[in-house]
């Protein structure tokens, strides 16, 4: 504006002409000037408290910040310290949201930087259908080679538009003052009740969601009482060592204590039974699909209440399993998936291990590459913490689009895990740079979440000061987005699903089984006979 108001002001003889351009100039001037006052105010306040603290630090107009990215070096210098934002910033801690499983929190207590510390793979058959790979796909991003990967996130064209688009739905998350009852989904394994032990001829199929190279996901209505589950399939010919038949006894394990407790924020079993050639777990249909596909129809980025509902979600469940000494090693978008209601869950408990409480180690090479903590890729022995680097990958993306550590191959993207600067676009907020910093901390001991207090630690972020985490514990917070669901058969969430064909399963090709593996893998929730 400026430069074309002077080129005018030569190009104008006339005097009364080159007043009007004058005038024009001098308005323009005192804009563009009051413009650059604003913008300098902004980074003022930003820097006011890390000057005042550290007078001899390098100022604002000495630093070279990149406009579309900044490093954690860079965040160190932008942000204030920890103690400093929360004398400004509100913090609630409920009385009512304390139980059992908090007692170390003081609700008087202030905030220092101290409160922010910083084998077989059976993932093939989840509910992320993204990671059922065609039968000529690798799994080029997987630490083994029997674990399911997610695919590159330059791959996937994001949608534009959808029925339920997120950006004309998406409110801020607000409790619901009424006392709403606890959803039917998460106790539907208390819900059924039959004569019999299950066997495959209770169910109809009606799709299939996803397979993998053990067996199949598939979308059934058991006859009796009409209600719809996922059902997932594995070929014992596949599971013919201990180790394969550990890991299947863990996942039923976990997916049975989660039922056992009817926990709102892990997805619930059923029942698990057996034939000939297959073992089965009849599971608890999340309709809303996983947060992968869903992320690719919300133009590649959740709204930050969104992703911080979804977080909290995860928070829960994880706090869950690591109450039990149950280590999860995959949490990813695949692995997250929404029920009826709008509630983010916990699937697929396949490379999952029991036993690891805190302190304990494990040492397996395991997980999907874009989401393992550093340690692991070193080949040394981790701790639970390993969980919350996963958990810092799954927020990132949410926030960003894309993983921190995206590269073109599984070399560049261990390098980026093990050595990159992890970058952050400005758009993300100082709470959310906050958490990330302490969950993506290559430090395992120094990581938020590796302490005693591990999940606890991580609810008392400042990103989540709003959340009411007794209210969400229950269900009582009426969740960002509501998934759009036509009728108990509609899997338009699920965007690899199919019809159910014929032959639904078929036998494997090894005829070799031994049955002995699976003498105590049935089991039927209470409630459920």
């Amino acid at each position: 504006m400026k430069e074309g108001a002077e080129k005018i002001l030569k190009a104008v003889k006339r005097r009364k002409h080159r007043a009007s351009v004058e005038k024009f100039l001098v308005a323009s001037n005192k804009k563009l000037e009051a413009l650059s006052q604003g913008l300098q105010d902004l980074h003022a306040c930003r820097d006011k408290l890390q000057v005042e603290e550290h007078p001899g630090e390098t100022g604002p107009e000495d630093r070279q910040v990149h406009m579309d990215v900044v490093s954690l070096s860079d965040v160190e210098v932008q942000i204030p310290d920890i103690a400093l934002m929360a004398s400004e910033l509100p913090f609630r801690v409920y009385a009512d949201e304390l139980d059992e499983e908090d007692p170390e929190l003081d609700l008087n207590i202030g905030i220092s930087p101290s409160d922010c510390v910083c084998p077989i793979s059976l993932t093939h058959m989840i509910l992320g259908l993204e990671d059922y790979p065609a039968s000529s796909d690798t799994s080029s991003h997987s630490i083994l080679p029997e674990s399911a990967a997610d695919t590159k996130d330059s791959e996937p064209a994001m949608e534009t538009t959808n029925p339920s688009n997120l950006e004309n739905v998406v409110v801020p998350a607000e409790e619901i003052s009424i006392e709403p009852e606890v959803s039917t989904e998460g106790n539907m394994a208390a819900s059924i009740s039959v004569d019999a032990p299950m066997s495959l001829q209770d169910f109809r199929c009606c799709a299939v969601l996803g397979k993998g190279r053990f067996g199949k996901v598939l979308l059934t209505e058991h006859l009796k009482t009409k209600k719809m589950f996922a059902l997932k399939a594995m070929k014992k010919a596949y599971l013919d060592t201990p180790l394969e038949v550990r890991s299947l006894m863990s996942e039923r394990n976990a997916l049975q204590l989660a039922s056992q407790t009817h926990h709102p924020f892990l997805v619930n079993l059923v029942a698990s039974f057996q034939n000939d050639h297959h073992v089965f777990f009849v599971m608890e249909y999340s309709a809303g699909g996983d947060l992968k596909s869903l992320l690719m129809r919300a133009k590649c980025v959740f709204p930050a209440e969104l992703a911080t509902f979804y977080a909290a979600c995860v928070v829960l469940g994880l706090k869950f399993l690591h109450k039990h000494e149950i280590i999860y090693r995959d949490i990813k978008l695949a692995n997250i998936v929404l029920d009826q209601d709008g509630y983010a869950r916990i699937t697929d408990f396949g490379i999952c291990k029991e036993g690891i409480g805190y302190g304990a180690r494990t040492r397996t090479v395991c997980g999907t590459l874009e989401y393992v903590a550093p340690e692991i890729l070193r080949g040394r022995s981790y701790t639970r913490s390993v969980d919350w680097w996963s958990f810092g990958v799954l927020f990132y993306t949410m926030l960003v689009g894309k993983t921190p550590f995206a590269g073109d191959d599984e070399h560049q993207i261990q390098h980026n895990i093990l050595t990159s600067v992890i970058r952050f676009p400005l758009s993300i907020s100082v709470l959310a740079l906050l958490i990330l910093k302490n969950l993506l901390n290559r430090n395992p001991a120094e990581r938020l979440g590796a302490g005693r207090n591990g999940a606890s630690d991580v609810k008392r972020q400042l990103i989540f000061r709003e959340t009411n985490w007794k209210k969400m514990k229950a269900r009582k917070v009426r969740p960002p987005f509501i998934p759009t669901i036509h009728g108990p058969e509609d899997i338009r969430n699920f965007t690899q699903s199919r019809p159910c064909g014929d032959p639904v399963l078929t036998p494997p090709r090894r005829s070799h089984i031994r049955t002995d593996h699976f003498d105590d893998f049935d089991w039927t929730a209470e409630g459920a006979e």
